[in-house]
């Protein structure tokens, strides 16, 4: 089977490249033919980077507005010279809409992943002036799809009002990420952290639905009593107004604002931390939480997670689980963990297995080839089917069967 992904950002542009999506490339071309990534950056135009024996990856410099249209143009080009068995695109907007081009013009399957609980969330990373264009491009791909990958269940709903059958829907957890082992006390120095010092961790977009306020108001209920500093990784829209709140709340001097990352500096930071909390009001994983157990940093989450639906993060057991507006809960959760580190730490390590078992590299990566494979052959078997249905119609029958698939 010859897969075609089409992405966005040039996170495998290198043949050394490292970090998810290196991995998770490297992984998932062990189990298929052939695995070819298409994806937008400001590297060499369009020339080949292999990844592995079977993996290449191209990169495509143009406007980001042009990309959908670019991406598909130059995967027909790759289709002409070796045809592609399927296509699957990593978000239903922009690569969903390079796919949807390329699949109705080429006829190859397309399967698309879908990052968000609702494709029209008004608090989603899309949250801006073009968000209605968004919602209509992102609504006519997802029901083009011949498959859908969701990261948890609670975003079957969504799809399934939108007229999408069931049968087209897949929930497949994020993979669980490799964390090279870290010297904690080196990575708390960097971060001029002393020895006493304990660290409270968020990471993540700074967008509406990921509730920083909150954790803002809880981290001040928490400091009355015990003295800790706050780290707050990522950027986003949201950032002003939440800088402006944390003054408010008499935090000035307690909060870092570390602003984005690279991915492979984060490792360090949750090492460094004591407790990483994930305020956000829903999230389909999210897979900073398993990057914090992949490091042995202990988490509070809230309920409409991934990692709480696959049983991955139970509250007291593996994480605590507190709701998202209970300032005072989520306070009481962070003073616990960070005077009971011991506890915490067993938790932690308890909730890594959890993670480990579930969402495993290997097994995530044939849970998604056998929906590439399932995917092909309904769409193979569904066109069969209505091969049978003209013929018996140019005949002037009547077709007496109808298959269901």
């Amino acid at each position: 089977m010859r897969v075609l992904n089409i992405g966005l950002g040039a996170r495998t542009a290198q043949s050394n490249a490292t970090g998810h999506a290196a991995e998770w490339t490297r992984e998932i071309s062990r189990l298929v033919g052939e695995y070819v990534s298409v994806t937008e950056g400001d590297g060499e135009d369009a020339t080949p980077v292999r990844l592995a024996d079977n993996a290449t990856a191209y990169t495509l410099r143009c406007h980001p507005l042009a990309y959908p249209f670019a991406a598909a143009a130059f995967a027909e080009r790759l289709h002409r010279r070796e045809p592609f068995d399927l296509c699957t695109a990593e978000d239903p907007v922009r690569s969903g809409l390079a796919g949807a081009l390329f699949s109705r013009r080429t006829g190859v399957p397309l399967n698309v992943e879908n990052p968000a609980f609702h494709v029209h969330d008004p608090a989603g990373p899309h949250a801006r002036a073009c968000q209605p264009i968004y919602y209509r491009i992102g609504l006519r791909v997802l029901r083009q799809a011949d498959s859908i990958r969701n990261y948890s269940p609670d975003q079957d709903a969504a799809l399934i009002q939108l007229g999408i059958p069931r049968d087209r829907i897949d929930c497949i957890p994020h993979p669980f990420p490799e964390v090279a082992a870290t010297d904690r006390a080196a990575c708390r120095k960097r971060l001029n952290l002393g020895a006493n010092d304990r660290m409270v961790l968020r990471a993540g977009r700074m967008v509406p639905y990921e509730n920083v306020g909150a954790l803002l108001g809880a981290f001040a209920i928490m400091r009355r009593n015990c003295a800790a500093r706050l780290f707050l990784v990522g950027d986003g829209p949201c950032r002003r107004g939440w800088e402006a709140r944390a003054r408010d709340l008499g935090l000035a001097d307690a909060v870092t604002w570390a602003g984005a990352v690279p991915e492979g500096d984060m490792p360090g930071y949750y090492a460094a931390a004591d407790v990483f909390v994930a305020p956000a009001i829903q999230e389909t994983g999210p897979r900073t939480v398993l990057e914090a157990l992949a490091a042995n940093c202990p988490v509070i989450v809230t309920p409409r997670m991934g990692v709480v639906r696959y049983g991955i993060c139970e509250h007291e057991r593996t994480a605590f689980v507190v709701p998202h507006d209970d300032v005072s809960a989520m306070a009481s959760a962070m003073r616990q963990m960070l005077e009971d580190t011991e506890q915490a730490r067993a938790m932690a390590a308890l909730g890594r297995e959890r993670a480990l078992d579930r969402c495993a590299l290997g097994r995530v990566a044939r849970e998604v080839a056998s929906v590439f494979r399932e995917t092909v052959q309904r769409v193979d078997l569904e066109a069969s089917v209505r091969g049978v249905d003209s013929a018996l119609v140019s005949a002037g029958r009547t077709p007496e069967l109808r298959l269901e698939v």
